[in-house]
């Protein structure tokens, strides 16, 4: 179990958290979603409100799943500040911007929508899957549908075990 500040709910006149947050995050498995989206939300709000987050999750040792649109280079300082394990949930964009994620020491999660994109699908078959997982989120469809998938595109049938040892690793791994 997680909780979350999604950044969809954070408008201007976000109260900010409430009291009893740092208590209910230490029963947490992980913190998130949270991060930054300036279609949705308020921007301003969300960059103030990033920093006191990822602060809690530092002091509680809780690994961060991140909602990231189009972050800027304001909202990478934040997460550079908190050497934090960071998973970019939904990912949907190109292989270059992956690769920017995981040279960062993200672990990234990927739904059908990434595996049918050509340029992703040859950046995981040659570089391997070192820190990503599969999900369901935007597809709304058993997980297994989409590993099977993934080891379809990807021509490799371990895929299942080293997703599940990378979400391990998010979850208790040490940090990067």
């Amino acid at each position: 179990m997680s909780l979350e500040v999604h950044p969809w709910k954070i408008g201007a006149d976000h109260p900010g958290l409430p009291a009893d947050f740092a208590a209910r995050l230490a029963a947490c498995a992980a913190l998130g979603e949270v991060g930054f989206d300036p279609l949705r939300g308020d921007a301003k709000r969300q960059s103030e409100l990033l920093p006191e987050l990822l602060k809690l999750a530092a002091e509680l040792n809780k690994p961060v799943v991140l909602h990231l649109v189009r972050p800027t280079d304001a909202v990478f300082g934040i997460l550079e500040r908190y050497p934090l394990r960071y998973l970019v949930h939904g990912f949907r964009g190109k292989a270059d911007k992956l690769a920017g994620y995981l040279e960062r020491g993200y672990f990234v999660s990927l739904g059908m929508r990434s595996l049918a994109d050509p340029g992703v699908a040859e950046f995981l078959r040659t570089r391997g899957l070192e820190r990503i997982g599969f999900e369901t989120d935007a597809e709304k469809r058993d997980i297994r549908e989409i590993v099977k998938l993934a080891s379809s595109v990807l021509g490799r049938a371990d895929v299942e075990r080293v997703t599940d040892a990378n979400f391990d690793a998010f979850l208790h791994g040490e940090i990067r």
